[in-house]
Parts: structure tokens; C-alpha cells; sequence
């Protein structure tokens, strides 16, 4: 994978429709991804602008959709606890 606080690095993924992810965030991904049997895993944020990248165009957010500002996932929240809430709301 890759990470960087580069600004420049930052600018090429922005060009291609990506964001960048801080560190946090990527160690719970590459936890959860250790986890799993996925052989190969990509964790981004994916841009409106992605709608340009034919590989990405599928999954870009559209105006339509939220704004990204809301978190998801379980930031400090225990994870089992978060997951059985999830669930519990979906179903409910």
C-alpha cells in the first residue's frame, strides 16, 4: 500500500478522484484486511472527480449522495458493539 502526508502525493491521487486516508484509519484497514481472505485490497476515498477513471467511474459518489463529512465505521468504539448496533438499526 501507500501512505503519505505528502502534498504532493495528495495532488495525484485528488487528479484521479481520490482522497487519502490518515494513519488510523489505515491501520484499521490493514487490520480488517488481515483479517480477511481478500488477496488484494484498496483502501481510498473515492471522489466525485472519479467519475473520470473508467476503473472507478462504477463506485464514485454523485451529487445525489452524502456529503463524506459523516464518519463511518467505529472510529474508538468498540467494534462488536458498533457492528451489533449496525445491524440492529438495518433490521429495525
Amino acid at each position: 500500500g501507500m501512505g503519505s502526508t505528502s502534498g504532493f502525493v495528495a495532488a495525484q491521487l485528488a487528479a484521479l478522484g481520490m482522497g487519502t486516508i490518515g494513519a488510523d484509519d489505515a491501520m484499521r484497514a490493514l487490520d480488517s484486511a488481515m483479517r480477511g481472505d481478500e488477496p488484494n485490497i484498496v483502501v481510498l476515498p473515492v471522489l466525485p472527480e472519479a467519475v473520470a477513471v473508467p476503473m472507478l467511474a462504477d463506485i464514485a459518489p454523485t451529487g445525489d449522495q452524502d456529503s463524506g463529512d459523516t464518519v463511518v465505521g467505529p472510529g474508538d468504539e468498540d467494534l462488536a458493539e458498533w457492528v451489533a448496533r449496525q445491524v440492529v438499526e438495518a433490521v429495525a
